[in-house]
This record gives C-alpha cells, sequence and structure tokens, in this order.
C-alpha cells in the first residue's frame, strides 16, 4: 500500500511541475506574440495611411477607427509597337520539293 501512495504522489508532484512550467512558457510566448502583433498592425496602419495620402488607395474602418480593409488604386498604360519587314523570293525554276532535297544532301 506504502507503494501505490508514493506512486500517486509522483504523479501529483509531476503533474504540478509540468503544469507551473507549461504555464510560465504559454504566459511568455502570449505576451511576445500580442508585442509582435501591436508592431504589424502599426507597419500595416503606417503603409496603408501613406498609400491613402499618395491618392493610391482607399481604407475602409469600422466604428472604432480600426482598418478592416484596404481598397487600392491602380492604373495601367500599355503601349505596344511592331514591324514587321518581309523580303519574298520566288525562283520559278526550282521547285521547293528538289531545293530542300539539294539543301539537305539527299538531292
Amino acid at each position: 500500500m506504502d507503494t501505490f501512495w508514493s506512486n500517486v504522489l509522483s504523479i501529483l508532484v509531476g503533474g504540478a511541475i509540468t503544469f507551473v512550467s507549461s504555464y510560465l512558457f504559454y504566459v511568455r510566448a502570449s505576451r511576445d506574440l500580442e508585442t509582435e502583433a501591436v508592431r504589424l498592425r502599426t507597419i500595416a496602419n503606417t503603409i496603408a495611411r501613406a498609400l491613402v495620402e499618395a491618392g493610391m488607395a482607399e481604407i475602409m474602418q469600422d466604428r472604432n477607427g480600426d482598418m478592416t480593409g484596404l481598397t487600392l488604386h491602380g492604373r495601367a498604360v500599355l503601349r505596344g509597337e511592331s514591324s514587321v519587314a518581309c523580303n519574298p523570293t520566288v525562283s520559278p525554276s526550282v521547285a521547293p520539293c528538289s531545293r530542300l532535297e539539294h539543301q539537305s544532301g539527299q538531292g
């Protein structure tokens, strides 16, 4: 019976140590994630406001003033130029098939 209670106590102590260490790491990771989210939100808002001031975007906001969407305004100008030149030559004395055979060495 003494071994049974020793095992139960070991399990409870091990569980308590695991819970405390997991909780502490969770709290630290949560705090780091919160800090990073604030930094990213600040950067995104700065970029969005710069695009709005440049006339390149429009921000959609909720009642609290938080950005919920961004509409980008764009314009594309396509220009193209093409020229084709051709100097066709027809030789009535040589048929097209015999010319190909002669050039490939089969004639």
